[in-house]
């Protein structure tokens, strides 16, 4: 369906498709495809993507409606105008026709959604498009100190493709930025702890009772609520995650779920529960629910008399290839990328277990640690550190 929606992001028909198909992946999609579009026809219905499809085919095929269109609208205004994919252009360029007042506003250096077909060159090919457009570079910052635009310029600076802008700010300078190379990510998430509660120390914050919280900030000084931590995809929390629970850190996902408490970690835990204990009831249900034919597969792999053997990682890799359950959760999405890692990622904490119990164990050990009060997902609390990733913090 990714392949299919790539496509008419591109105004790429089925037959079209089906044309420049080479390839067993590339055949099968066009043919999915052609299906797929028969399909909603049949039940007269448009998915997402045709909207913009049918939209733009209408507009090109009768100048009439276009013109009705285009002239009712005075001003077209677009925001984040390098991410915009080629249906979203030439739409866009549609409605502007009558009037031609086109504002658009965007950063080719921040082009972002590439996956979804956005093409940052469109905004680069603006002044060609309308050539009595005026530019406005809009080069100073305000959320930013003026240490992290050298930083962020002193990488974007190398891009030959497009021209970068030279960002200033009124704001202080800012400290400094620190790297530290790290030896493993769990070495990784102890170093942010330690930096953290030494930061916290160093500014004279009052200690609270371990039960509560680690640390809480002087009325004064800075608190939890101002720092954040961020990664590139949901997956990293974990060691993060169990790293500010056994510290009594307080924290709160943006955006997310925390680890333990995702659809898929809790799909592939119920696998491996079921297989440690037959009995359990709760896990058996929760499998039985993933499909029919599955369960069967994973029924007759628990026959094995040899699965007592494997270690945690390699009774993982045996239930997903015989459930063929990663089929299941990746569609091709971001969404389905992202359930991908977090298996990935629980496939690395099974890593560090000899044998299946002792795994389940620490995941249960973990899973108990997040009690209802350092639960702060929805909660007005206000004084614990943000996690969320790079790509969510974008904007804020």
């Amino acid at each position: 369906m990714a392949a299919i929606s790539s496509a008419k992001n591109e105004l790429v028909s089925s037959s079209d498709y089906a044309q420049f198909a080479h390839g067993y992946f590339a055949q099968t999609v066009a043919t999915v495809y052609k299906i797929y579009q028969k399909e909603l026809v049949k039940i007269y219905a448009c998915d997402f993507d045709d909207l913009l499809v049918k939209s733009v085919e209408v507009f090109r095929s009768n100048p009439t409606i276009l013109d009705k269109w285009a002239k009712r609208f005075s001003y077209v205004l677009v925001d984040e105008y390098q991410d915009v994919n080629t249906a979203q252009y030439i739409l866009t360029k549609q409605l502007a026709s009558a009037r031609g007042n086109l504002t658009v506003v965007g950063d080719a250096s921040q082009a972002i959604y590439s996956f979804r077909g956005a093409d940052f060159r469109n905004i680069l090919n603006f002044e060609r498009d309308f050539p009595n457009s005026k530019i406005f570079n809009l080069e100073q910052n305000y959320r930013s100190t003026q240490m992290i635009l050298d930083a962020a310029n002193a990488v974007i600076i190398h891009n030959s493709s497009h021209p970068v802008l030279k960002l200033w700010t009124k704001n202080p300078t800012g400290e400094k930025i620190a790297l530290f190379n790290a030896s493993s990510e769990i070495d990784e998430a102890n170093f942010i702890v330690e930096r953290l509660l030494d930061d916290i120390t160093k500014r004279h914050y009052r200690s609270v009772p371990r039960s509560s919280k680690a640390h809480s900030g002087s009325e004064n000084g800075p608190r939890f609520s101002d720092f954040a931590v961020l990664y590139r995809t949901n997956a990293q929390s974990r060691t993060v995650e169990e790293a500010f629970l056994h510290s009594n850190i307080p924290y709160r996902l943006y955006g997310g779920v925390r680890f333990y408490g995702r659809k898929e970690v809790k799909d592939v835990l119920a696998y491996l529960r079921l297989i440690a204990n037959s009995k359990d009831k709760i896990a058996k249900d929760r499998v039985e629910k993933l499909g029919k034919k599955r369960f069967e597969k994973f029924q007759e792999l628990k026959k094995d008399p040899h699965l007592e053997k494997f270690s945690p990682i390699e009774l993982i890799d045996k239930v997903l290839e015989t459930t063929d359950y990663l089929a299941l959760i990746d569609d091709g999405s971001e969404q389905g990328l992202a359930r991908v890692e977090n298996v990935k990622e629980l496939k690395s904490v099974a890593a560090d277990f000899e044998n299946l119990s002792s795994f389940l164990e620490n995941v249960a050990l973990m899973e108990g640690m997040v009690t209802p009060e350092k639960s702060y997902e929805n909660k007005e609390e206000s004084d614990v550190v943000t996690l969320m990733t790079i790509h969510s913090a974008k904007g804020l």
